[in-house]
């Protein structure tokens, strides 16, 4: 009888009723499949077309760093000079947060500059404050693993591209904004924090020391 029902349906073009519910079976166990395959599409489009998105997760990274800066001060260490020694796990941890950040800043810096005059000046506009922040917190890390290594004059022999775009972009934002005493009225903290080359300063004025010490002082 069934079968008899199949076959007229399939001569009126129809599917037979278990074929039907078959199907739908099928559907239901490939939904969650298909719903979490699409969702890793949608992530992935949202990473690549929304700068944003990829900010917050940068923002995460920032906040672990901040975490380490103030961990370092805590232990009467500066994070430079943590950073600089790698004595302990957590100086090794903000090597990812460190390269991380670094990609992505890297990145935007180089979309901004390949944006049309108008375009990009918005988008450096938009992202100028997150960019000083990165720059003047992550930079001094870049500047102590540069000596570490035994590097000198990082200002003209190794300083990122994009650490002086963002700089530049800053000087520009800013023009006629700073009083020009006002970092004189700031404590050492704040200088620390403004100008991110600080260390390499400090760094080639100890070279010289080195350089301009009498032959057999031990001082």
């Amino acid at each position: 009888m069934q079968a008899s029902i199949n076959l007229q349906l399939l001569a009126l073009g129809l599917k037979p009723l278990m074929q039907q519910q078959q199907e739908q079976a099928i559907d239901i166990k490939t939904l969650p499949i298909k719903m979490e395959t699409l969702e890793k599409i949608f992530i992935q489009k949202r990473k690549t077309f929304d700068p944003s998105w990829k900010l917050n997760r940068v923002k995460i990274d920032m906040a672990k760093l901040e975490w380490y800066k103030k961990s370092s001060k805590n232990q009467d260490t500066g994070y430079y000079d943590s950073y600089k020694k790698m004595c302990f796990t957590s100086d090794q941890d903000v090597i990812k947060f460190h390269k991380n950040l670094t990609n992505y800043w890297e990145e935007m810096v180089e979309e901004a500059e390949m944006k049309p005059q108008k375009e990009g000046a918005a988008f450096r506009t938009r992202w100028l404050f997150a960019g000083t922040n990165y720059r003047r917190m992550v930079e001094p890390l870049d500047i102590a693993q540069y000596y570490r290594e035994g590097g000198e004059d990082y200002m003209t022999e190794a300083r990122p591209k994009h650490y002086k775009q963002l700089e530049d972009w800053l000087k520009e934002g800013t023009t006629g904004t700073n009083d020009s005493n006002s970092v004189n009225r700031q404590n050492v903290a704040s200088i620390l924090t403004i100008d991110s080359c600080f260390w390499a300063h400090v760094e080639e004025a100890l070279i010289s020391c080195k350089w301009l010490k009498p032959e057999g002082c031990t001082i």
